[in-house]
């Protein structure tokens, strides 16, 4: 296995942490069919049970500025945190 950089890993963390669309998730799951991956919304997640059963764990923090809420209002309270209220298409991975 090669060693990687300090600035190697932190550029792959920002490159997965910019992914609106998931691709790295999306690619570990079309490579063993059968694969799942379990989104959640942080923080009290036990993380590990989850990697214990073979899926992968998937942080969803909110897109920021980058996404845009779509029918959110239609669902959901106005007050509540962004993250929910964010177009639920988003979130899926369907059978890809």
């Amino acid at each position: 296995m090669t060693e990687k950089t300090v600035s190697e890993i932190v550029e792959r963390c920002q490159a997965l942490y910019d992914d609106l669309n998931f691709t790295s998730a999306r690619e570990w799951k079309a490579a063993v069919p059968g694969r799942k991956v379990i989104s959640y919304m942080p923080v009290y997640v036990p993380r590990e049970l989850i990697h214990a059963a073979g899926m992968l764990p998937l942080g969803v923090m909110g897109g920021g500025d980058n996404l845009e809420v779509i029918h959110g209002d239609a669902y959901y309270q106005s007050y509540i945190c962004r993250i929910p209220q964010v177009d639920h298409r988003t979130w899926r991975f369907g059978s890809a």
